[in-house]
């Protein structure tokens, strides 16, 4: 085989490979979720979202909490669709305002949509976040936080 049709078909069948591999984004991202000192839930968009620009604003479109019961049929909810005057925005890493008093011993699965304004496009680009959490109790009163697979187990 000549040396050229060689060194063709190595570099077709890379670019073939290469395209092959491309994975679109994600429909959920997590969201991060941290137990403060004075008991309540921090709920926030990861730094990592913000890599470049620390003063990135997210406008929160909608939040979201389902409460679990110990079975299916026991599940409350909660959203929060916000109305125009009550829009607001935050960075990374700051807690977002959910008007949900968390409690011990049970399982949320959390979510919100958040939007930025992209100045490279004329476009905005949401992303919905989610998380499963639970404030676990133990009989000492130590409290810690539970996330998903650890959170649902304790169903």
């Amino acid at each position: 085989m000549d040396k050229k049709l060689k060194h063709f078909l190595v570099l077709v069948c890379s670019i073939v490979l290469i395209n092959s591999c491309y994975s679109h984004r994600p429909m959920f991202y997590k969201a991060n979720i941290t137990l403060q000192d004075n008991g309540q839930v921090c709920i926030s968009i990861p730094l990592r979202e913000a890599l470049f620009d620390r003063n990135m604003l997210f406008d929160i479109e909608w939040i979201s909490v389902q409460q679990q019961g110990s079975a299916e049929d026991e599940m409350k909810n909660y959203s929060d669709f916000m109305q125009p005057n009550h829009n607001y925005s935050v960075k990374a890493g700051e807690c977002i305002r959910f008007n949900y008093n968390f409690q011990n011993n049970v399982t949320y699965k959390i979510g919100f949509r958040t939007k930025i304004q992209d100045p490279n496009k004329l476009s905005r680009e949401d992303k919905i976040w989610d998380i499963t959490a639970r404030i676990q109790t133990d009989s000492s009163g130590h409290r810690q936080l539970l996330l998903d697979n650890e959170a649902e187990e304790m169903k």
